[in-house]
């Protein structure tokens, strides 16, 4: 991850253009069902402004949703990469689930976190780790995090910064 710009951070790569591209056929499914004239029907009597309008609304807010998610959850990770206390992790054992994500396998981590504020602890977190990153991982090897102020447990785990991984 590159840290040009700090207002630009992105952690998802999420293009927000094909996304907003995507909804166009519900908002098209939607504008036809108010153009068709009222007495149109299907043949089994059943409106279909009515369904146009319902396809085309199921369309436009699942998309929605989902461009909403993810750019709720990228802010907040943007927000506690900048502001999150600053620490280290020791990995004390972890271990694959049985999922994956592209891919990717999801890691199991179980850390001794400390981050100079809080006292030190043991947390549990799980992430999708790059298949190329999988092989440097071991035990009681320090991993830089960012560390939730008001919520210790939660943490992010910086995988791309330049002190890792060499």
């Amino acid at each position: 991850m590159q840290y040009a710009n700090r207002y630009d951070l992105s952690i998802w790569n999420f293009n927000t253009i094909v996304s907003l591209l995507l909804t166009l056929p519900g908002i098209g499914l939607i504008a036809a069902s108010f153009l068709l004239s009222n007495d149109s029907s299907n043949m089994n009597g059943s409106s279909v402004n009515f369904i146009l309008l319902a396809v085309g609304s199921f369309f436009f807010l699942i998309n929605s949703t989902v461009f909403i998610l993810f750019l709720v959850s990228n802010r907040n990770r943007i927000r506690l990469i900048q502001y999150g206390l600053c620490g280290t992790a020791r990995i004390l054992d972890f271990s694959e689930t049985n999922g994956r994500v592209n891919g990717m396998p999801i890691l199991k981590f179980k850390l001794e976190v400390n981050d100079g504020y809080h006292p030190l602890r043991e947390v549990e977190h799980m992430m999708v780790v790059p298949l190329h990153k999988v092989p440097s991982l071991e035990k009681n090897m320090e991993l830089e995090i960012r560390v939730h102020r008001q919520k210790p447990d939660k943490i992010l785990i910086l995988m791309d910064s330049p002190t890792l991984w060499t």
